[in-house]
């Protein structure tokens, strides 16, 4: 399964499902926001391959009781996208918080960061998730197609680290 955090509009997590290589695509976002992920869904589902669901939950980062809900009903996933997440340095605790709970140690995650929003909470993010045991690295513009690669936002691969150190 995928997860979208944050999803907004739902591009992020609709293009993973768009693209066939999950079963369960999972779009998350603040209460007030999950109307309009559902309609974003409901308008695109034609457009998916049948064989791909598409759920929608509201999920706030700080309540742990509603992320564990979440790896419950729709867990493990494989992979944690997320894109504009880490605008503000408040957001990097309860974001670590979410992705301790739901990644296990196959568990890829792909956030995309504008370096004009904050490059403090990019360094900030980087710090304690190392702390937190995952290990990660900004892709190379080489590692991204040509036609979707910006020199402003940065993608950040990170995974479970796999021996302690």
């Amino acid at each position: 399964a995928c997860l979208d955090l944050g999803s907004g509009t739902g591009i992020v997590g609709l293009a993973a499902a768009a693209s066939g290589a999950f079963a369960r695509v999972v779009l998350t976002d603040l209460p007030s926001v999950v109307s309009l992920l559902e309609a974003n869904a409901a308008r695109n589902a034609a457009r998916l391959p049948a064989s791909v669901r598409v759920s929608v939950e509201a999920v706030r980062w700080e309540d742990a009781g509603a992320t564990r809900r979440l790896l419950e009903r729709h867990g493990p996933f494989r992979l944690v996208v997320g894109g504009d997440l880490l605008y503000r340095p408040p957001t990097v605790q309860p974001l670590l918080g979410v992705l301790d709970a739901v990644c296990g140690a196959e568990t890829h995650v792909l956030l995309a960061a504008s370096l004009q929003h904050s490059p403090e909470t990019m360094r900030l993010f980087a710090e304690a998730a190392r702390g937190r045991g995952f290990e990660g690295r900004i892709l190379p513009a080489g590692e991204q197609h040509p036609s979707y690669a910006s020199g402003e936002v940065r993608i950040l691969h990170l995974s479970r680290r796999q021996h302690p150190r």
